[in-house]
């Protein structure tokens, strides 16, 4: 299975009485039909030490849906909150957990993005995850 570079757009849904909520929309092409998002690894209250969010992604297969040889979407909605830090621009990693691929992982690298917390969009309306 093949996928490519996660596309990653970080939307900010503003409140008068509270903090800004955030939302991270990831579509990653896949080159099978069988594979669905399968949720993420917990979100980190707070940067690591190179001033990162580290977000990692998981996919897997649905033994219910034909494996077919086409490009297919698979798409995560994450509900992150308020960020870490408003104070300051940081980036955040996204990253695909290859743990299906049946290569060795050293030689293929994971799907990876980076966005920046200065990049979020507006949103009007909310986000139902």
């Amino acid at each position: 299975m093949n996928y490519f570079e996660p596309q990653v757009t970080l939307l900010k849904e503003t409140h008068m009485d509270q903090p800004d909520k955030y939302f991270l929309h990831v579509t990653t092409m896949v080159d099978q039909s069988n594979y669905i998002a399968m949720g993420h690894d917990p979100i980190p209250s707070g940067l690591n030490d190179e001033g990162i969010l580290p977000i990692n992604l998981k996919y897997g297969i649905d033994p219910n849906l034909e494996c077919l040889c086409i490009a297919t979407p698979i798409v995560h909605i994450l509900e992150m909150g308020p960020l870490p830090s408003n104070l300051i621009d940081f980036a955040i990693d996204v990253s695909i957990d290859d743990n299906l691929t049946l290569t060795d992982s050293s030689t293929k690298p994971k799907g990876k993005t980076t966005v920046r917390s200065s990049d979020a969009k507006q949103i009007e309306r909310p986000i139902n995850s």
